[in-house]
């Protein structure tokens, strides 16, 4: 059974022009130990994806407009709020992008960290949680971690935050881990370091990871599978393997295309995807991608049905026949 299966989802929010739809019928599912990276330019739905996920959708604009979200098999979208909330922490935690907005700038790690135990686990006394942050600050690598417990956030490096946030996200062991971009403001030294704790300590517990970039070397590196988001749909899913070989969106094709190589002569100047992803409310009709697409035909006016890993009706495949 899949730790995580999203069927058909569609997420949108309340405007002065009505319900805008950002994210439409989205499917994926994550197995117990398997990463799946979720990629995309800034803007494609990925960060809401996950919101929606955790149920934290902002209030009372955003909605669940459509399909459901299955945690080891129970609807979180008909579960109660105190039921979702004994959900998150307890079988699914998430990774932010920006640890200095996630912690609380005036209390204590210890204190933040501790909170977690006593919401979820009320009957542990004050020395059975103490006993486990410095156990999970260990384990994420953080040297002398009783220290580091009276330390606020901003007494600490961008690297030792954002493993305070991991050890959090991990305390009870999730099922899932959901990670924003957690690397997105580090140093590529500290970056490597946290894709390692990611990958060692899920391999240790089997847990489900989604991880959120817009890096697709991390997702080489990191992923079992990668999902390719744009517009708020999927355009392509597929193991990272075959996707990096040979990638059947041109969207991806784009993608891969923009990525700086070691191989291009000096002073190569990148490809780049004409135009920008366009906004919720100025979709175009069919297939979203096709305003910028080199390989757009008329049929690209409908839209393309997700057939053997790919949305598209001239996927690379065809295209090359």
């Amino acid at each position: 059974m899949s730790v995580l299966d999203v069927s058909e989802l569609s997420v949108g929010f309340a405007s002065e022009q009505g319900i805008l739809e950002v994210i439409s019928d989205l499917s994926l599912s994550i197995a117990p130990g398997e990463t799946l990276g979720l990629v995309g330019e800034s803007g494609c739905g990925k960060s809401l994806t996950a919101t929606a996920i955790m149920g934290l959708l902002p209030k009372p604009h955003g909605q669940i407009l459509g399909g459901d979200i299955r945690l080891l098999g129970e609807s979180l979208l008909t579960s109660t709020e105190a039921e979702r909330r004994q959900h998150r922490g307890q079988d699914m935690a998430m990774v932010f992008q920006e640890p200095m907005t996630a912690l609380n700038p005036v209390q204590p790690v210890g204190r933040q960290l501790a909170e977690i135990y006593q919401i979820h686990r009320p009957n542990w006394s004050t020395s059975q949680i103490q006993s486990r942050i410095v156990s999970n600050l260990k384990a994420v690598g953080i040297q002398d971690p009783e220290s580091r417990l009276s330390a606020y956030p901003h007494e600490l490096s961008g690297g030792m935050r954002q493993r305070i946030m991991i050890a959090m996200a991990l305390s009870l062991e999730p099922k899932l881990l959901i990670c924003d971009e957690p690397t997105t403001a580090l140093d590529v030294t500290i970056q490597a370091q946290v894709l390692d704790l990611i990958r060692n300590l899920t391999r240790e517990h089997g847990t489900a990871v989604l991880f959120i970039t817009h890096d697709l070397g991390v997702i080489a590196e990191l992923a079992d599978r990668v999902c390719v988001m744009y517009g708020g749909q999927r355009c392509e899913e597929r193991d990272v393997e075959a996707l990096f070989r040979a990638p059947l969106h041109p969207y991806t094709q784009g993608l891969l295309d923009s990525i700086p190589r070691l191989d291009h002569s000096p002073r190569t100047r990148l490809q780049t995807i004409d135009g920008q992803v366009p906004q919720a409310g100025q979709f175009p009709a069919g297939c979203r991608f096709r305003q910028r697409c080199t390989r757009a035909s008329a049929e690209c006016e409908a839209t393309p049905p997700f057939v053997d890993g790919v949305a598209c009706f001239h996927p690379r495949e065809t295209h090359h026949a």
